[in-house]
């Protein structure tokens, strides 16, 4: 029911006469039906470098994980282990930190360190329905 009602909301959008253009970001595998996914344009976003933004980045992930106790995650061993498995892609990183929020929040650490981190290294990179050139 959740994907069929943003279906219909695509569609009113789409329906609609306005000349403004909508952008939607987000891993779409699977949560578009071919008729709707024909009429999208996938943009490859380039991917974080290894840097204070990336840091910046993964801080204010953290902000908003809900986790009880503070992870530091923006600290240079652990920012760099996240950019290694997420390979600097935004959407893998935040898949990442999601699956290791659930991890510390399923084990009672309500913060996410770095076995945790280690512990989600299967997860590997994403690729979209198709991509613009």
């Amino acid at each position: 029911m959740h994907h069929f009602h943003h279906r219909r909301t695509l569609s009113h959008h789409q329906n609609e006469r306005h000349k403004t253009p909508a952008v939607i970001s987000g891993d779409f595998d699977g949560a578009l039906d071919p008729q709707h996914a024909s009429r999208f344009d996938v943009v490859t976003l380039p991917p974080w470098e290894l840097n204070p933004e990336f840091q910046q980045l993964v801080a204010s992930f953290e902000r908003v994980l809900p986790l009880k106790k503070p992870s530091l995650l923006h600290q240079s061993e652990t920012v760099s282990l996240l950019f290694a498995i997420s390979e600097g892609n935004l959407g893998n990183l935040h898949r990442l930190l999601v699956e290791c929020a659930v991890e510390a929040i399923k084990t009672g650490t309500e913060k996410i360190d770095k076995s945790i981190i280690e512990g989600k290294q299967w997860l590997r990179p994403t690729h979209g329905i198709r991509e613009l050139v």
